[in-house]
């Protein structure tokens, strides 16, 4: 047990923040100091979307318009995750099996873990077909052979 956690009587700053960091150290703050941080991290964060999002021309406007579509798709999938694993719930409940996975933590991972990631690599994968499309362009190298890639399609 690390002596931050044992007697912790000689840190009188109010709550503290505690964690370790890979293993190895363990760091220990006041939570108004976490608090400081996670405002600045946030600062950082808007700035630097503001800065990309102000670039002249039509880059900042095209900049705006992915992290809006990369947004709404990342809310669209967690409601249909969500929506899913409810539904599950419900099946589940309506067979008047409703506490049958209690036991068994396995069995809820499977269950509902699976189901949620599913939803999530279907719900991404779609999104990223639609937007970037599945076609493939073929590009004529020095060479002479011609190379096939479907990540090609939006950039020509």
């Amino acid at each position: 047990m690390s002596e931050e956690l044992a007697d912790s009587s000689e840190y009188r700053h109010g709550n503290m923040v505690f964690f370790d960091l890979l293993g190895m150290v363990m760091v220990a703050y006041p939570a108004r100091v976490g608090t400081i941080i996670n405002y600045m991290t946030a600062m950082a964060t808007f700035l630097y979307l503001f800065k990309k999002c102000s670039h002249p021309s039509n880059v900042g406007g095209r900049y705006i318009k992915e992290l809006a579509y990369a947004t709404a798709v990342v809310i669209l999938s967690w409601l249909v995750t969500l929506l899913t694993v409810l539904i599950i719930a419900l099946v589940v409940s309506l067979t008047g099996r409703s506490m049958f996975w209690y036991n068994d933590f396995y069995t809820c991972i499977f269950m509902y873990g699976s189901a949620a990631t599913g939803t999530m690599v279907l719900i991404h994968t779609l999104a990223k077909n639609l937007y970037y499309g599945v076609s493939s362009v073929c590009v004529l190298v020095v060479h002479g052979s011609v190379v096939c890639s479907s990540a090609l399609a939006r950039n020509c």
